[in-house]
């Protein structure tokens, strides 16, 4: 077993120091070696590299925008990995730039490089990029990274980035080993989550074909499918968000007015719209007159989402009641459109509607808001949150039956037969548990919901 205190016995160095070492050795011979690169091609033959790396990007803006975001993946790529197409180069630099500039730099004796710093660029030239999972994690030293593609496992020492990274993740990196210490040359800016790993599978097939095993030859045959990969990866990952609700309609917050004649005659022509829950348990939340009338209440509008599979009653809105007043909020014009047609058919002439006002993007504070409160409290319920775990079950279980484009349109039934398509759906099981685990409310019935769909895939 390694030593982490101390290499080769006690008296010999420890991990850190070898860390430390190697890091700066790697810093200061990569500011060099690039110093390098600017002499020899000149701004235009920098630019040309750029290009190349980002798979030649025809929006200025994008080239700039994609220099910024993987600088630290590019210039060890014009390091270790560049070399021009003859004809897209200066004529008196195309006979010096055969092959890598680094691979040029160790042959070199001018540019002087010493034993360590000539260790760390051939380690370098010997690993390209490739996609790594992360097996295990120690906060503040280092991870334990699994190559996707080729299935080698490395123990990386990594201060800065061990602080953020989590079992599961994905990094775009160059991973060294010069003694008993694995650093990264190179990493992408972003750690993708477990459920982009099926895409990453899909691309290790393409690459093995009828081969036994990936060799490292076969990355750098393939190098322009994984920067495209990465690429397509990253923009999926930092793409703002396009919030959609469970009829797969664009989140857009509507409140809608009423003017009612009796808040108790309203409640019961609209009882119905609330699922399962019975008027007693909506009565019991209600407040009253002194003589002991209804004032106010408010309850969940329940309906049949289209979105979800096995989500057959989820919340649709907000429903609000008191004397004089009836309100309702939704997330989407398409619900706002439905909840009008079925309020004004359910009051006839005992209401009028007033108003639609559109409020956005953002929700409401409804939570903040005295005349109501959240419905989210209804949940807190045990009777409700068995209802939710239910819910959550169903969902699941018609996701195990369910065409998932990321398993190639197959369903997690059928994936699970091969050892490629288990693994992917290891992976989006996976990220799913971490997001739950991660949730405020109802992190329980949810992650309960996910292992009863491993259970049911064989995966437990």
């Amino acid at each position: 077993m390694e030593n982490r205190k101390g290499v080769g016995g006690p008296n010999g160095p420890s991990l850190e120091l070898l860390y430390n070492r190697l890091s700066t050795a790697y810093e200061e011979v990569l500011g060099r070696l690039l110093e390098q690169a600017a002499e020899t091609l000149g701004e235009e033959g920098i630019s040309l590299a750029l290009a190349d790396f980002l798979l030649w990007p025809d929006d200025e803006d994008e080239f700039r925008h994609a220099y910024e975001a993987h600088a630290a993946l590019f210039v060890p790529f014009l390091i270790f990995d560049w070399t021009p197409d003859p004809d897209d180069i200066d004529p008196e630099v195309r006979a010096s730039f055969r092959e890598p500039l680094a691979r040029q730099a160790l042959a070199n004796p001018i540019v002087r490089l010493d034993p360590l710093e000539r260790r760390i660029v051939e380690a370098a030239l010997e690993e390209p990029l490739s996609f790594h999972e992360v097996i295990a994690c120690r906060p503040g030293e280092g991870f334990t990274l699994r190559d996707i593609l080729r299935g080698r496992e490395t123990e990386v020492c990594e201060r800065l980035g061990s602080e953020s990274v989590h079992p599961g993740d994905i990094l775009f990196a160059r991973v060294i080993r010069i003694e008993q210490v694995g650093m990264l040359a190179g990493c992408g800016d972003l750690f993708f989550p477990p459920d982009f790993k099926p895409q990453v599978i899909e691309l290790r097939t393409k690459i093995l074909r009828r081969r036994k095993a990936i060799t490292a030859e076969d990355l750098r045959r393939n190098a322009t499918d994984l920067r495209d990969l990465f690429f397509a990866l990253h923009e999926v990952l930092t793409a703002p968000p396009e919030l959609r609700n469970s009829d797969d309609e664009e989140i857009l917050f509507h409140r809608l007015h009423w003017e009612i004649d009796s808040a108790a005659e309203t409640f019961e022509r609209l009882k119905h719209l609330a699922g399962d829950e019975t008027p007693e348990d909506i009565l019991a939340r209600a407040e009253r007159t002194a003589d002991g009338n209804l004032s106010r209440v408010q309850f969940a509008w329940i309906g049949k989402g289209s979105g979800s599979p096995g989500l057959r009653n989820v919340v649709l809105g907000k429903i609000a009641i008191e004397e004089g007043k009836l309100r309702v909020e939704v997330n989407s014009a398409g619900r706002a459109a439905r909840i009008r047609e079925a309020v004004d058919r359910a009051l006839g002439k005992t209401g009028r509607h007033r108003a639609t006002e559109v409020l956005g993007r953002m929700p409401s504070p409804f939570a903040q808001d005295e005349e109501a409160a959240p419905p989210e409290q209804i949940l807190e319920s045990p009777e409700a949150r068995a209802e939710l775990g239910r819910l959550f079950e169903n969902y699941w279980t018609e996701w195990t039956k369910t065409k998932i484009p990321a398993l190639g349109g197959k369903t997690p039934r059928q994936a699970v037969r091969s050892a490629e398509g288990r693994e992917s759906v290891e992976a989006i099981l996976a990220s799913a548990e971490r997001d739950a685990a991660r949730t405020a409310q109802f992190p329980e019935e949810a992650l309960a919901a996910i292992r009863n769909a491993r259970r049911l895939l064989g995966l437990s």
